[in-house]
């Protein structure tokens, strides 16, 4: 496994550079700490890559509910269904989770975070109706998401 190291050049596990087969006097700590770093970064790689793959099921999952039209307090996607009812058949559905009925459940369920620092598949609130809370929405990217927004309307 190579490693990037702070001055950019390649090394391998025990130190040496790939090209070369010049032998390393590390002791036997400092390849315990190499390896221990290497099983940290794959594994926060896995991570990285798990979430990311997450999010793009989530998000292509919401882009199969467009098209559905809106009905107040509804959950049917025959019949219509509301924002907060899109939001929960779109976790349930790409993730197999249950998130409560409404947007203000959602919301108290969920953790506040900066604008800057969404990301898709991140819950976006709105206060639409003079209470807080009152509407939800999927953030997609690129400063977009996906809402079921009134009546008349469609996802």
């Amino acid at each position: 496994m190579l490693f990037r190291s702070a001055n950019a050049s390649l090394i391998n596990s025990n130190g040496a550079s790939p090209s070369n087969s010049i032998t390393n006097s590390t002791n036997s700590s400092s390849n315990g700490a190499i390896n221990f770093v290497a099983n940290f970064t794959n594994q926060l790689d896995k991570a990285s890559q798990a979430v990311t793959d997450t999010a793009s099921g989530l998000v292509t999952t919401a882009f199969g509910f467009l098209g559905v039209p809106y009905k107040f307090g509804g959950t049917n996607t025959e019949t219509g269904i509301d924002c907060s009812a899109l939001v929960m058949l779109i976790y349930k559905e790409s993730l197999g989770m249950v998130l409560p009925r409404t947007a203000a459940e959602q919301a108290k369920a969920s953790e506040s975070i900066d604008e800057k620092d969404l990301k898709p598949g991140d819950l976006v609130f709105y206060n639409t109706m003079k209470r807080t809370f009152s509407h939800v929405g999927i953030y997609i990217g690129d400063g977009k998401f996906i809402h079921a927004p009134r009546t008349g309307a469609i996802v």
